[in-house]
């Protein structure tokens, strides 16, 4: 399984040029670091589980989609129904990833898909709980985090690496963030431009290095300020479901979608906002968990 993604890993190559000009062969090609990576991650433990359940399995062939099955029955306790769904669509790519390599006949596809555990970060923020708890005057560093992701659209990882290097005239810099990735956000709204003058003004006032954080608190410490004045205002159930500063960004990508849709048709206001989130535009998958059903 490990060779069959590495043999059809094929950095350099664009997906998306292949498929313009018709040379893109389904399944057959790993393009990304980060599909590598993901696709090795599961045959690892696929092919751990396999040799401690069923060790007399010894060739991809002989891997049918009943095993898979049981395979994806083992994760119900410890994942989400997303990740379960993850797993099985890895691993039948990786079954079609074999049957090219050594040009025989596999599959890998799982005929059923079990649910997983109940998601913990599945809800975003309502705009009327969010206004309630900015409803006040404070300098702590945890809200103004707080207002940051709800700008932006931030992962609280990010709300606290702002530097003022970061902060050019009508854009803000995500620099370096999950993944190694650097995005490029646009700064065009009052909101947007009110936090921005915000971190300049702390950022003067504490006289901050042009490459040190701001902020320059730690990631609980933005969650605990979060959760503490949700408790204050009796609103539990983002401290219910563990999404804190996550359900601000799904409030985020939820209103980002709504203002695309005015635009782009539903797949290409996807793309924007996935992009924006700091996911590529390619991330159909994480549609369905950052925006309600339509």
């Amino acid at each position: 399984m490990k060779q069959s993604v590495l043999n059809s890993f094929t950095p350099g190559i664009s997906k998306r040029n292949e498929k313009i000009e018709d040379h893109y062969i389904e399944k057959c090609r790993v393009y990304s670091y980060k599909d590598k990576e993901n696709l090795l991650d599961v045959a690892r433990d696929f092919s751990k589980w396999v040799k401690e359940n069923c060790n007399e399995i010894k060739k991809m062939n002989h891997i049918t989609p009943e095993l898979v099955n049981r395979y994806l029955e083992s994760k119900r306790t410890s994942c989400t129904s997303h990740t379960i769904k993850q797993y099985a669509s890895r691993i039948d790519k990786i079954g079609k990833l074999g049957e090219s390599m050594f040009n025989c006949k596999m599959n890998m596809k799982a005929s059923h898909i079990p649910s997983g555990k109940e998601a913990m970060r599945t809800i975003a923020m309502k705009e009327s709980d969010y206004q309630k708890i900015v409803d006040i005057r404070s300098n702590a560093k945890g809200f103004i985090a707080v207002k940051l992701s709800h700008a932006f659209g931030l992962r609280v990882s990010e709300t606290v690496k702002v530097r003022p290097c970061d902060i050019k005239n009508d854009k803000l810099v995500i620099y370096k963030s999950k993944g190694g990735k650097t995005r490029i956000l646009p700064i065009e709204s009052k909101e947007q431009r009110d936090i921005i003058n915000k971190l300049k003004e702390i950022a003067d006032k504490e006289r901050c290095k042009k490459d040190s954080p701001i902020l320059n608190i730690k990631q609980g410490s933005v969650n605990k300020w979060l959760n503490s004045r949700c408790k204050q205002l009796g609103i539990s159930r983002y401290n219910d479901h563990k999404s804190s500063i996550h359900s601000i960004r799904k409030n985020w990508a939820i209103r980002e979608y709504n203002k695309e849709l005015m635009h782009h048709n539903q797949k290409t206001a996807w793309a924007n906002v996935s992009e924006k989130l700091g996911h590529g535009r390619d991330r159909e998958d994480l549609r369905e968990v950052y925006l309600p059903k339509q």
